[in-house]
Protein backbone atom coordinates (compact mmCIF):
# COMPACT_ATOMS: atom_id res chain seq x y z
CA UNK A 1 0.00 0.00 0.00
CA UNK A 2 1.05 3.41 -0.38
CA UNK A 3 0.81 6.18 1.90
CA UNK A 4 1.56 6.41 5.61
CA UNK A 5 1.16 3.97 8.13
CA UNK A 6 -1.87 5.11 10.03
CA UNK A 7 1.03 5.98 12.99
CA UNK A 8 2.36 8.81 10.51
CA UNK A 9 -0.08 9.80 8.52
CA UNK A 10 -0.77 14.04 9.04
CA UNK A 11 -4.48 13.54 8.10
CA UNK A 12 -6.32 15.95 6.04
CA UNK A 13 -4.45 19.05 6.92
CA UNK A 14 -0.99 17.71 6.57
CA UNK A 15 -0.52 20.93 3.99
CA UNK A 16 -2.18 23.84 6.29
CA UNK A 17 -0.07 24.59 8.93
CA UNK A 18 -2.10 25.25 12.21
CA UNK A 19 -1.58 28.58 14.31
CA UNK A 20 -1.09 28.39 18.01
CA UNK A 21 -4.06 30.20 18.76
CA UNK A 22 -6.50 27.13 16.84
CA UNK A 23 -6.66 29.02 13.35
CA UNK A 24 -5.55 27.45 10.21
CA UNK A 25 -3.30 29.13 7.66
CA UNK A 26 -5.27 29.34 4.05
CA UNK A 27 -3.13 27.98 1.39
CA UNK A 28 -0.85 29.97 -0.60
CA UNK A 29 -3.69 30.47 -3.74
CA UNK A 30 -5.84 31.71 -1.00
CA UNK A 31 -3.58 34.25 0.19
CA UNK A 32 -3.05 36.04 -2.96
CA UNK A 33 -0.05 33.39 -4.45
CA UNK A 34 -1.09 32.70 -8.18
CA UNK A 35 0.37 31.84 -11.17
CA UNK A 36 0.67 35.98 -12.00
CA UNK A 37 3.11 35.94 -8.62
CA UNK A 38 5.24 33.26 -9.49
CA UNK A 39 6.21 34.84 -13.02
CA UNK A 40 6.65 37.76 -11.08
CA UNK A 41 8.87 36.74 -8.30
CA UNK A 42 11.30 34.64 -10.97
CA UNK A 43 11.39 38.14 -12.48
CA UNK A 44 12.20 40.01 -9.46
CA UNK A 45 14.40 38.06 -7.89
CA UNK A 46 16.56 37.50 -11.22
CA UNK A 47 17.17 41.24 -11.30
CA UNK A 48 20.40 42.36 -10.42
CA UNK A 49 19.62 44.42 -7.04
CA UNK A 50 17.27 41.50 -6.17
CA UNK A 51 20.04 38.69 -6.26
CA UNK A 52 21.56 38.76 -2.71
CA UNK A 53 19.33 39.17 0.39
CA UNK A 54 18.45 42.94 1.52
CA UNK A 55 18.59 41.81 4.89
CA UNK A 56 21.87 39.78 5.61
CA UNK A 57 23.22 40.62 2.11
CA UNK A 58 25.25 37.34 2.74
CA UNK A 59 23.04 34.70 1.36
CA UNK A 60 20.74 34.37 -2.37
CA UNK A 61 17.43 36.28 -1.97
CA UNK A 62 15.05 33.31 -2.74
CA UNK A 63 11.90 34.73 -0.87
CA UNK A 64 10.16 38.04 -1.44
CA UNK A 65 8.54 40.11 1.87
CA UNK A 66 5.65 42.56 1.35
CA UNK A 67 6.83 45.32 3.57
CA UNK A 68 2.94 46.15 4.18
CA UNK A 69 1.23 43.12 4.36
CA UNK A 70 -0.32 41.47 1.52
CA UNK A 71 -3.52 40.90 3.66
CA UNK A 72 -3.88 44.54 4.51
CA UNK A 73 -2.68 46.58 1.39
CA UNK A 74 -3.64 44.07 -1.68
CA UNK A 75 -2.99 46.85 -4.19
CA UNK A 76 0.44 46.96 -3.62
CA UNK A 77 1.31 43.27 -4.21
CA UNK A 78 3.44 44.02 -7.07
CA UNK A 79 5.06 47.33 -6.34
CA UNK A 80 8.27 47.56 -5.72
CA UNK A 81 8.44 50.27 -3.17
CA UNK A 82 6.85 47.46 -0.69
CA UNK A 83 9.06 44.47 -1.25
CA UNK A 84 12.78 43.64 0.02
CA UNK A 85 14.30 40.35 -1.47
CA UNK A 86 15.22 38.48 1.30
CA UNK A 87 16.45 34.98 1.67
CA UNK A 88 14.91 32.09 3.73
CA UNK A 89 16.21 32.92 7.14
CA UNK A 90 15.52 36.64 7.17
CA UNK A 91 12.25 36.16 5.61
CA UNK A 92 10.88 33.77 8.39
CA UNK A 93 12.25 35.89 11.44
CA UNK A 94 10.80 38.89 9.43
CA UNK A 95 7.69 37.04 9.62
CA UNK A 96 7.94 35.56 13.10
CA UNK A 97 8.56 39.36 14.22
CA UNK A 98 5.32 40.67 12.72
CA UNK A 99 6.95 42.70 9.51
Amino acid sequence: PKGYCTKHDPGPRWKQREFSHGQVRPSASARGYNRDWAQFRLIYLSEASNLLCHQCGRKAATEIHHKKRLHDFPELKFCYENLEACCKACHSKLTMAGF
